[in-house]
């Protein structure tokens, strides 16, 4: 009579060090589990995973002769990403008007318009759909300092 024996595959993922499920298994020495990682491994990739390791080498699993150890297997996963990337154009606009406030002929003087551009890249997480930013560049920027123009009169 054979004796029984006990396995499982544990599927880990790396990105965030969680085991995401076992499978775990039952029969006698020499017998097959009747269990691949194929199927399992295939639903994760649908899901945005790679395969870091699979330590089953996608054999079909079959029951040692060892009674005090369980077999113990691991499949290691990472989520896919892919790059990212952000601008923007921030602008500051001084626009000139008489004191009093009455209207004149023509205007006072050309509106002074700066512009600041940032930029930032990253990448996203394929499996959360999640965004991860850089800093942007520049970090810090400021708008030039304006002189206003002296009008006469």
């Amino acid at each position: 009579k054979a004796n029984k024996q006990k396995l499982d595959v544990a599927f880990i993922d790396d990105t965030t060090g969680e085991t995401l499920k076992t499978v775990t298994k039952d029969g006698v020495s020499d017998g097959s589990a009747n269990y691949n990682t194929k199927n399992d491994i295939d639903g994760y990739k649908a899901q945005h995973y790679n395969i870091v390791s699979d330590s089953t080498n996608g054999h079909d699993l079959v029951f040692d002769h060892n009674d005090n150890v369980d077999q113990h297997y691991e499949v290691h996963l990472s989520h896919a990403t892919h790059s990212i990337d952000d601008q923007t154009t921030k602008s500051e606009a001084i626009h000139y008007v008489y004191a009093d406030g009455l209207a004149r002929q023509g205007k006072v003087t050309d509106d002074n318009v700066q512009q600041l551009s940032f930029k930032r890249d990253g990448y996203n997480d394929e499996v959360t759909g999640t965004d991860h930013w850089n800093a942007w560049k520049p970090a810090q920027q400021e708008f030039a300092s304006v002189k206003s123009p002296e009008i006469q009169g």
